[in-house]
This record gives structure tokens, sequence and C-alpha cells, in this order.
């Protein structure tokens, strides 16, 4: 049927760009991420002692519910990210008071403690954050009812531009069409991120203005061995 055109869902897209992406990144983040909402999952005791402590830091408020890890709710991970780094300093502190408490000796409380006490753990969501919001946020658009097919279709151009200026030089970046990809357009991006040469340099990467922030010299260095050393794999 030669006058059919298949078109897959966009939405299903992003999410397996993000997911593919996200393979590149240390298994423990994951992990950290899991096990910080399963460790008060299932005991009220633990929640209600984290309750006080949060309270106590922000001048009584309530604590933020972490979100559950899901492999079937698409971009899920953006607002489990997003929720971790909102109390990571509560979160850091909670656990390493429960991985001290001699009346509760948990090895899950102190390998928690030191995994948030790892900076390089930090830096990483910290990195994140910012790229799997944008992403998250366009996914939301092709799930309306309602959205402007046109205003999407910019979006979705902005979005992979907004990546490709974090990683590419300029001069591999020239488009025909500000607005929109034309074809060429895009045949230029897979042409560029194919050789070498095309990457910025590891201290020019574009890694957002958190990250350098909250950066120091010495995770710093640990990430750019950990990016240095990969090589996109373009299919």
């Amino acid at each position: 049927m030669p006058q059919l055109q298949l078109v897959k869902c966009l939405c299903h897209s992003l999410h397996l760009c993000a997911s593919a992406a996200a393979k590149e990144l240390p298994s423990s983040l994951d992990f950290l991420l899991r096990e910080s909402r399963n460790w008060f999952a299932h005991s009220p005791l633990r929640l209600s002692l984290y309750d006080s402590l949060y309270a106590a830091i922000n001048d009584g408020a309530a604590c933020k519910k972490l979100i559950q890890m899901s492999k079937t709710r698409w971009l899920v991970f953006s607002a489990v990210v997003k929720g971790t780094l909102d109390q990571w300093i509560e979160l850091k502190t909670h656990f390493s008071i429960m991985s001290q408490n001699k009346d509760d000796k948990c090895h899950m409380a102190r390998v928690l403690s030191e995994m948030y006490n790892d900076n390089s753990n930090l830096l990483y969501l910290t990195f994140l954050k910012p790229i799997l919001e944008e992403v998250a946020r366009v996914n939301t658009l092709f799930q309306s009812e309602s959205a402007n097919v046109l205003e999407i279709f910019k979006e979705t151009h902005t979005l992979l531009l907004t990546l490709a200026r974090r990683i590419l030089k300029p001069a591999y970046l020239k488009v025909s069409n500000e607005r929109f990809l034309e074809p060429v357009d895009f045949q230029c991006l897979k042409t560029a991120l194919r050789e070498d040469k095309a990457y910025l340099g590891i201290n020019d990467v574009d890694y957002g203005v958190d990250f350098e922030k909250v950066g120091n010299e010495k995770t710093f260095e640990l990430l750019c061995l950990h990016f240095g050393n990969k090589k996109l794999k373009i299919k």
C-alpha cells in the first residue's frame, strides 16, 4: 500500500531517546533514586522521622513525596530526578543520621548515606534535570488533545537544536531555516554526530548553569573522565 504512511508515536520516540541516553549513565543513579523512595515506602516510622527532620529544616513545611520509578510511564524519570534534587539536603541529612543509628543497624542506610555524600551523584542529577524537564515538556505537548500542531513541530525543532548545541561546534550546526528543519538539516546533524572533530571540547560543553553552581574541580574531573571516554553510538 504505497499510499499509506507510518507515523510513529512521538511520545514513545522521545521516551526511547531518553532511555537510550540514560544507559550511558552510571547504574548507581537508578539505584539511588529507586531505593531512596523504597526506604520510606513500607515504613511509617521512617517517614515520620523524615517528616520531623524536613519540618525542622524548612520552618515547619511538609516534606515532598518522592515519586516511584516506572518502566511504563514515559519520562517519569524527569519528575523523579526533580523530586530528589528538591530535597537533596534533607535526604542527605536523614540517611547520614540513620546510618549512625545503633538501634537500627541498616546496611541500606549506610549505602545511601555514602551515595548522598558523593558529590558526583549530585552533579549527574543536576546535569540531567533541565534536559529531562525540556524533553518531558515537549512530550506533554504531544499528549494534549487541543495542541497546535505547528507549534508542537517548532518546539520539537527547538529541542533538537538545543540539545545539539550543547555538544556540537557551531560550524556544524548551520541550518537552512531557524524555524523549521529541512531534510538536508537532519542529514547535516547526523553527519556531524558521526565525526569526532564536530564535538566541543570537554571543557566547552554546556553542562547547564546549575551544574556550574554545584560543581567543583574534583567531581568535574570525574565526570569529564567518564564522558570523555564515551563514544556516541549513532544508529
